[in-house]
């Protein structure tokens, strides 16, 4: 190869890595100018089919409805949350009817006194079930604790509804704040 055709190369290497890396700096000025749920939907981000809805800039998410992003982000299913918690019976956009019982596990972390909250929405985000689920052994520890619970409740007018494991925050501290949410559908 001539030394005019590896100058050449070069050249055309340097400039794919260039306008990567100011693709790159834009984006991440973009991301860095989103403040706000409003600003992220007119940037152009999608919502997230979860109640509140949200909207994913970068490593951001915006609630609606809250001015502030989330320090951790949230999971809409229940990937990326198998080391925290697992959900052994329902899946994503499941047909669920009451009395719908919900066997998994949580590390020990996610319990509070035993315990954790939990919420069924129809599609509107009307609760029609809060309640706590208990664990099934000891929860001071760091390992995998089973639990078990029965959610009764009335058949919504909506088709869809969201399913809320939230992990017991008893500080009130947002930045300790998670959730598993699975979108399902009624019988």
């Amino acid at each position: 190869m001539s030394k005019k055709r590896k100058a050449i190369s070069i050249v055309i290497v340097i400039a794919i890595i260039g306008g990567f890396y100011f693709y790159f700096i834009q984006k991440n000025k973009e991301y860095l100018a989103i403040n706000t749920f409003q600003e992220c939907v007119n940037a152009g981000y999608g919502i997230m089919e979860t109640y509140p809805e949200r909207c994913r800039a970068g490593a951001h998410i915006f609630i609606n409805g809250d001015q502030k992003a989330l320090d951790t982000p949230v999971t809409i299913a229940p990937v990326g949350k198998e080391s925290l918690i697992k959900v052994d019976d329902i899946q994503e956009n499941q047909l669920i009817k009451s009395p719908l019982v919900i066997n998994g596990s949580a590390i020990g972390t996610w319990y509070f006194e035993a315990s954790f909250p939990i919420e069924l929405l129809d599609g509107n985000g009307k609760q029609i079930f809060a309640g706590p689920v208990q664990a099934k052994g000891d929860w001071m520890t760091t390992d995998f604790v089973p639990f078990s619970v029965v959610v009764t409740f009335d058949r919504p007018f909506t088709s869809k509804g969201t399913l809320i494991l939230h992990k017991n925050n008893p500080s009130g501290e947002p930045s300790r704040d998670d959730s598993l949410v699975i979108p399902v559908r009624f019988i």
